[in-house]
């Protein structure tokens, strides 16, 4: 029997690539490079850009939404973390993973060096979806994320490697391959105590960083140990609580994931963490059943989840914008007042609405594992919220499927609008949108991976 490490290389370098997953692959390409159009206006962004200043990294990698070009490694940790800074980044509903913020930012800043098309481009990062979910199959992730463990970053680091072996298959071999998973292994990190601050998206930045430094530092020469996700001291013991058995389940969860993982994205339809999400669509069913001004006056809110729904939510209320995007009570109570979360529903201002305040302080969290009276949901994720207006009118919804998940999709043009509104947050003007959405519409071909139309047409000086 091969090991889990064995497993993961091969797949990685022999697995085909299925056309039939494209469109996915580009609609995840689409979201990720808008949303992180969007993250680079952030002040968690200029942090990071400020650093980054102080150390230059010369490069020929395009940094998202900027006029100049980084090392591979610094790109993809600006890009990464630009992704990831209004956590409108796509997310699995299976597991509490962000694919997109930490694959793409690292295949994007190797391929421009390796002169990719995006048909490799586009493999790449299919072997890293199903490669992610498949270590958080492992691990599992609920004991791994119920440590305090953040899975997009630690277990995002070990798929974008298997992504990068991808792109550089030809010129990468398997004992180079095993190397740059050892090596990313011993860089995994990234805790869900630091939700709600700059470093959360800081992970996804990391994440992307270390696997293009974990393969550039194998190909050197840097050796690790090439079977460093099993036995009692691997990443799989350490991180979770694989049992016995990994190996012996790692093919099986491969094929499963390398079919079933386009079924398991969601392109958030808001910029607040994914665990929100439910609650926000029953908050916008039910005032629309109220009415606009009976849902904003509700003397009563009573937001019902699964247990799941607040591993990586806020206790109390919100102090600041990264706050509130980790927050029920803020998501749902701006969702009844405004019909929807847009970004400026993140601002220090709307944080601090004497409506928005007055509403989320009504507003009560009830935690069970299916919906009191039912129905029987087979222990399935939800959200229902209760509102009751003053004169007694009330209205209730139950939703377990966000709108934006695959299996309840966003179309084109709504995807489309969502980064326009992101590139005009970073005051790009409607032709640079037009530009950049042509470049991401066409990575579904087979031409070169081109990315001119991501750099930002500014006059600032090169960090």
């Amino acid at each position: 029997m091969s090991t889990v490490t064995d497993a993961i290389v091969a797949y990685a370098l022999d697995a085909p690539y299925e056309h039939a997953r494209t469109p996915a692959l580009v609609s995840t390409l689409v979201d990720t490079v808008g949303v992180a159009i969007g993250g680079t206006a952030t002040r968690e962004y200029a942090a990071l850009e400020a650093w980054a200043s102080t150390t230059p990294s010369p490069g020929a990698a395009t940094v998202w939404g900027r006029p100049w070009s980084a090392s591979p490694s610094r790109a993809a940790l600006l890009d990464g973390m630009a992704a990831h800074a209004l956590d409108f980044d796509d997310a699995a509903p299976s597991t509490p993973l962000h694919p997109g913020a930490v694959l793409w930012p690292a295949v994007l800043a190797d391929a421009e060096g390796l002169d990719s098309g995006w048909a490799d481009a586009r493999a790449a990062v299919d072997v890293g979806q199903t490669v992610l979910r498949t270590l958080a199959a492992l691990l599992p992730s609920e004991a791994h994320y119920a440590r305090g463990w953040h899975t997009t970053s630690t277990v995002g680091r070990l798929a974008a490697v298997a992504a990068l072996v991808r792109l550089r298959r030809g010129s990468i071999d398997g004992d180079v391959a095993r190397s740059a998973l050892g090596i990313a292994a011993s860089m995994s990190a990234g805790l869900l105590a630091n939700f709600g601050t700059a470093t959360k998206p800081l992970h996804a930045g990391l994440a992307a960083r270390d696997a293009v430094d974990a393969v550039a530092l194998a190909t050197a020469g840097i050796t690790a140990g090439h079977a460093v996700l099993d036995g009692p001291r691997g990443f799989l013991a350490a991180y979770g609580d694989a049992g016995e058995g990994p190996a012996a389940q790692v093919d099986d969860e491969l094929r499963r994931w390398a079919q079933a993982w386009p079924l398991d994205t969601s392109v958030k339809s808001y910029p607040s963490c994914y665990a929100t999400h439910r609650a926000v669509d029953a908050a916008l069913a039910v005032r629309e059943e109220l009415g606009a001004t009976a849902a904003a006056s509700a003397a009563r809110v009573v937001v019902e989840v699964h247990p799941f729904t607040l591993r990586p939510l806020l206790a109390r209320m919100p102090a600041t914008p990264s706050e509130a995007r980790f927050s029920l009570q803020h998501t749902v109570a701006s969702a009844l007042i405004d019909g929807g979360l847009s970004l400026g529903s993140f601002t220090p201002d709307a944080v601090a609405r004497p409506d928005v305040v007055s509403l989320r302080d009504r507003v009560e969290v009830v935690v069970a594992p299916s919906p009191e009276g039912g129905p029987d949901l087979a222990g399935a994720i939800y959200a229902r919220v209760r509102a009751t207006t003053p004169d007694g009118a009330s209205a209730q919804q139950l939703v377990t499927v966000t709108r934006g998940n695959a299996l309840n999709p966003l179309e084109d043009a709504e995807l489309d609008a969502k980064v326009r509104s992101c590139t005009a947050a970073a005051s790009w003007d409607a032709a640079a949108a037009d530009a950049l959405l042509d470049t991401l519409r066409a990575a579904g071909g087979d031409g070169p991976v081109v990315l001119d139309t991501l750099r930002h047409r500014s006059e600032e000086a090169s960090p």
